[in-house]
């Protein structure tokens, strides 16, 4: 596994070039959307894969990471939030996530990085990839199992 921001540099990259491609591109916002969270996919060891995945309001960044389950803590959740933040052109000044059972690890991830966090029903552009990929990529996975869909 690359360190962090390796990984971080490589998703954004990715991401950011595939978004300029449609073009309709969007300058990025400072308004960014968190989830950090199992997905209904059983690795090769049988425990769930987890996803880092971090977008800005107006669609021009998407970063989706997968995460061993046995990082899925707040240091290693700060370093790969802050690999995403240093390659990025805009600094968030504002995260929202909507899982309230992530609260305390997502608030302590981001408590060394200046920004303010919010948990927050308003996460829009999130849902909506979230949506697109239960639909699209999940189920096309080795591992994917419908009964381990997670509530909101």
């Amino acid at each position: 596994v690359s360190p962090p921001d390796e990984l971080a540099a490589n998703f954004l990259a990715t991401a950011m070039a595939e978004k300029g491609e449609a073009g309709d591109e969007q300058p990025m916002s400072s308004v960014w959307e968190l989830d950090f969270y199992s997905r209904p996919v059983l690795g090769p060891d049988g425990k769930k894969r987890w996803e880092l995945i971090i977008v800005d309001q107006n669609g021009a960044l998407e970063h989706v990471e997968e995460v061993p389950s046995s990082s899925v803590n707040s240091s290693e959740l700060r370093a790969r939030i802050q690999a995403v933040v240093d390659a990025a052109p805009v600094r968030p000044t504002l995260v929202r996530f909507f899982r309230s059972a992530m609260q305390n690890m997502i608030t302590i991830a981001l408590s060394k990085i200046d920004v303010q966090v919010l948990p927050s029903r308003r996460t829009y552009r999130l849902n909506a990839l979230l949506r697109k990929r239960e639909r699209d990529v999940y189920p096309k996975m080795l591992g994917y199992r419908a009964d381990l869909k997670p509530d909101a």
